[in-house]
């Protein structure tokens, strides 16, 4: 699958706004979008095999649309982004997607600002001994209703699914019994975001006892 790009339009505070999201392959050979930052004994000469394939997905946010005065604070957004790993025959369950260094700040935002912008490029590298072969994300687009005051948080309206699944297939080497992995790319969807909201609901808030996740009904 070659990239995508959607654009999903949301209304906040009564102002309109949209999230431009861009899905595509990781052939990045020098860098692989910045996983040799992460997985710093990969040299690039293994880039292909460990990381090309891999999906690298950006959601730019633009409010208000069309551009406008700048509502200020009224331009603080976060992202929340649950993601689930399944076996073939045991099915993952749902988690909170957040940098290592923030676990400890308790705080469920992936990316956090002034339209902030959303990047992933997950990868599983063959060393790896986890067999996983379906990962699947969920990215909600979130405000605080009264900009950062109290840890209230409700979804805009708007967010989108991604993923990928992991598929071996013979490598083709004559006599060779080996097995190479395919990467296949999940197409990206708008989500209905009460829904699967709803569905998130209770580990959220578990997970954050000290945060009040409103229903997505109670959208600003």
């Amino acid at each position: 699958m070659q990239t995508q790009q959607i654009s999903v339009p949301f209304t906040c505070r009564e102002q309109r706004g949209k999230i431009d999201i861009t899905l595509q392959p990781n052939n990045d050979p020098e860098h692989a979008w910045g996983l040799d930052l992460i997985f710093t004994h990969i040299p690039p000469s293994e880039f292909q095999e460990n990381f090309h394939g891999f999906p690298v997905v950006s959601a730019k946010v633009t409010f208000p649309e069309p551009a406008g005065p700048s509502p200020g604070y009224g331009s603080l957004f976060g992202w929340i982004q649950l993601i689930k790993a399944d076996k073939a025959d045991n099915p993952g369950e749902w988690e909170i997607d957040i940098f290592p260094w923030a676990k400890d700040l308790r705080s469920p935002f992936s990316y956090w600002g002034h339209c902030p912008t959303a990047f992933d490029a997950p990868a599983k590298y063959l060393a790896e001994e986890d067999d996983w072969t379906r990962w699947r994300a969920q990215s909600f687009l979130c405000v605080l209703p009264d900009a950062g005051v109290s840890k209230r948080v409700v979804p805009v309206g708007a967010g989108f699914s991604w993923g990928f699944d992991i598929e071996m297939t013979e490598s083709g080497a004559k006599d060779s019994g080996a097995l190479k992995r395919k990467i296949v790319l999940q197409k990206v969807e708008i989500m209905d975001v009460e829904k699967e909201w709803s569905g998130r609901l209770p580990s959220l808030r578990e997970w954050y006892p000290e945060w009040s996740f409103l229903d997505a009904s109670q959208s600003s």
